[in-house]
């Protein structure tokens, strides 16, 4: 871990370019996303992740707390309407 001021760098594994390692259970995740859970779940106790419409975490709701991972919905409505 790095600190720069009131920034901390974490480290991830990657799988590919842009598209970071994460559990098994959290394939269920957009490639794109999940260097998001990575990053997140790099911290003890995991951070949350905020999500304001991206219906992909509202899918991967139950994987998510499966493996610890909060994430916060700042816009649930509209993840319910676009279901």
């Amino acid at each position: 871990m790095r600190r720069t001021g009131r920034i901390e760098s974490k480290e991830c594994g990657w799988d590919a370019p842009g598209v970071a390692r994460v559990p098994e259970a959290l394939q269920c995740l957009d490639p794109s996303d999940r260097k998001f859970a990575a990053v997140a779940l790099a911290y003890t106790p995991p951070v949350p992740v905020l999500n304001a419409v991206d219906p992909d975490w509202w899918q991967c709701a139950e994987a998510c707390a499966a493996v610890g991972l909060v994430v916060e919905e700042l816009c649930p409505e509209a993840l319910e309407q676009g279901t």
